[in-house]
């Protein structure tokens, strides 16, 4: 597989006149790990609305954005995942990291 989108540059931010209509940032890994990846960030109101969407329904509606920023030609993906980050009884929508200077036994 190939990028279909600039290949080192790690994030595309999109600002939509409605809130919610698109996913607000995508993240490409194609940086970080080589891989022709993108990953959709999807926050609040849009987050839990995905979630109840099929994801069928979801890549739909990402590749709307994608081709929107990308151009027309970007292939459907050859797999996607989705995350149920709200539904998660352990982190009921919020994720984190590692801050910088984090050691493993901190």
């Amino acid at each position: 597989d190939t990028c279909h989108w600039p290949a080192d540059q790690y994030t595309f931010a999109y600002v939509n006149e409605t809130p919610d209509e698109y996913p607000s940032m995508i993240v490409n890994i194609m940086p970080s790990h080589g891989l022709p990846i993108l990953t959709c960030m999807v926050g609040g109101g849009a987050g839990r609305a995905m979630e109840r969407r099929e994801l069928s329904e979801n890549v739909a509606w990402a590749m709307q954005l994608v081709r929107k920023l990308f151009g027309s030609n970007v292939p459907e993906p050859t797999r996607a995942v989705q995350t149920a980050w709200d539904q998660d009884p352990f982190s009921y929508g919020a994720y984190s990291c590692a801050g910088k200077g984090v050691h493993a036994d901190d």
